[in-house]
């Protein structure tokens, strides 16, 4: 696919880039091809690997790999998928994480703050009439809104605010930290998703201060947010916002660089030329899920030219293996 064809919905952020090209130079191949989904035949929509098209642009290639999928369903072998939006709330903890904090930074930025319940605080998320909802360990729950009405109903305006209290939390020491360097950490900043952040909060009493929970983002907003954004990171979501389950993304495609580099072969002839080097390895389809670097609960399926038991040795846990030859 022409790379310029292809939009992002989240910003990009450069070190994150900057590990990409590397990699992507060390491997001399970008090795997942980026699920998209089509607004129409010359615009695509990437749902996860913002990161991925930026350092391909970096590294001069005139297309990119594109898995193509849709919103509402898509087919594989005569089986029907459909993809999964989240989103991923704050966990910030640390041995000198303070509660008042969180609250100047919403007082530093003119937003009003009151309590609630958790599920009015909800609503309110759901219905973009807030920008957060405070979560603590000890149970209680605060609601964050604009006070000008701009702030209320308008996704990218609500998410836009988020940012800027992760930002002014970031210069507060709360950053992302990995989990093996939080021990002793003064403040740390983590992702997760509602349920695995609540459970968190609750079972890690005294290591996690509290959860910020964020508004549900909608198919539509996600294609118009791109479309508007025009590949601009200042006019797209922030970093974290959406989390796509994509069913049967497939892993291990390596696609050579000098193939996405190429700008006198048609994207036709150079479509054939993968499919053609796909056709000589094996494709493996897992239906619950694969840890590879990380865990993947959806449908996974890997093109591999190894055996069985080679290809076993690289992943970590599996479920429902089934072999499936291409023709």
């Amino acid at each position: 696919m022409n790379i310029r064809k292809v939009f992002i919905h989240e910003e990009i952020i450069p070190e994150l880039v900057k590990e990409l090209v590397n990699e992507i130079n060390e491997a001399n191949a970008l090795l997942v091809p980026v699920p998209a989904t089509p607004v129409n035949k010359d615009k695509w929509v990437i749902l996860d690997g913002m990161h991925r098209k930026k350092a391909l642009e970096e590294l001069g290639c005139n297309y990119i790999p594109i898995f193509n999928v849709n919103y509402t369903s898509y087919l594989i072998g005569g089986k029907k998928f459909r993809v999964e939006i989240g989103t991923w709330c704050r966990v910030l903890g640390g041995e000198k994480a303070e509660l008042k904090e969180i609250f100047q930074v919403v007082n530093e930025l003119n937003l009003n703050i009151s309590e609630t319940t958790i599920d009015e605080a909800k609503k309110e998320l759901d219905s973009k009439k807030a920008v957060t909802a405070i979560i603590t360990s000890n149970g209680q729950c605060y609601l964050v809104q604009g006070k000008e009405t701009r702030f209320h109903e308008n996704i990218l305006c609500l998410n836009r605010q988020f940012g800027e209290i992760e930002k002014k939390l970031n210069l507060r020491g709360y950053k992302y930290l990995p989990k093996k360097d939080r021990r002793k950490a003064a403040r740390w900043l983590d992702f997760n998703f509602e349920k695995e952040a609540l459970k968190e909060l609750t079972a890690k009493k005294g290591k996690v201060l509290a959860v910020l929970l964020t508004p549900k983002v909608l198919p539509k907003e996600v294609k118009e947010v791109a479309m508007k954004g025009n590949n601009e990171p200042e006019r797209v979501f922030v970093r974290k916002t959406t989390k796509h389950s994509v069913p049967l993304r497939p892993f291990n495609v390596k696609t050579p660089l000098p193939f996405l580099a190429q700008t006198r072969v048609p994207e036709k002839k150079l479509n054939e030329k993968i499919r053609l080097m796909l056709k000589e390895k094996t494709l493996w389809v897992w239906d619950k899920g694969i840890k590879l670097e990380r865990f993947y609960n959806e449908p996974c399926s890997i093109f591999s030219g190894e055996t069985e038991k080679e290809l076993m040795e690289d992943i970590k846990e599996v479920s429902g293996v089934a072999k499936i030859l291409l023709t």
